[in-house]
């Protein structure tokens, strides 16, 4: 029973859940910054006919590798404690146009996933699947401490064993108090498929992908300039 489970969190989490981390790519650290990040939530489901949102865990750290170049990593401890799979992610955020006046900085991201345990698509106890995912954000800089609404859309591929890709609308917003930026964004998953037949009762209208909601936070480490997002 636990192999069978193992195989189903990473199909159902890492694959058709396209992602489990809320998006890095608002806007980029300061050179030489590092940060601190966490998120929580992922794709809704039925339980008992209430909405919830999927428990999906990310803890990792950001670093502005250069003025437009922020470089991140994460761990996912909600595999590890709950189905004994290690999963971690890594990749690197570019601001591609700064923002001028009202057109919006247009930043993009690309990150590597893996999850290695029981997730070999044989039954077999140990596997390692690794999870390409590439996304563009259009983001807003408002405020003195430029909170950050932005719309986007997120590309989660597999490539083994059946090579799929899972395209996502997103949209959401960061705020900031004082030197802690929360995190509120909305993604639907995949609208081009059907959700039915499935083992768990994914939430999206008509029935076509998933509604996904992620809340997430940053902390920059040490000093850090007042206008600094």
């Amino acid at each position: 029973m636990r192999r069978s489970t193992s195989t189903t969190c990473v199909a159902s989490l890492a694959l058709a859940l396209s992602g489990c981390a809320a998006s890095r790519a608002i806007a980029p650290l300061e050179r030489g910054t590092a940060a601190v990040t966490a998120s929580v939530g992922g794709p809704m489901f039925a339980f008992g006919g209430t909405p919830l949102p999927t428990p999906i865990s990310t803890v990792g750290v950001a670093y502005g590798a250069t003025e437009r170049t922020t470089v991140h990593a994460s761990l996912h401890p909600t595999g590890l404690a709950l189905f004994g799979i290690f999963g971690l992610d890594a990749g690197a955020a570019y601001e591609l146009a700064p923002p001028s006046g009202a057109r919006p900085r247009l930043m993009t991201d690309l990150t590597l996933s893996a999850f290695a345990g029981d997730t070999a698509p044989d039954g077999a106890p140990f596997g390692v699947r690794v999870f390409p995912e590439a996304s563009v954000i259009a983001s807003w800089d408002l405020g003195r401490r430029a909170h950050h609404p932005y719309v986007g859309l997120d590309l989660f591929t597999e490539p083994y064993p059946t090579p799929a890709a899972y395209l996502s609308p997103i949209a959401g917003g960061q705020i900031w108090l004082g030197r802690v930026g929360l995190q509120l964004e909305g993604k639907w998953i995949a609208p081009y498929t059907r959700n039915l037949p499935s083992f768990v009762e994914w939430i999206g209208p008509a029935h076509q992908g998933a509604l996904s909601v992620q809340l997430g936070l940053q902390i920059p480490l040490g000093a850090a300039s007042e206008e600094s997002p």
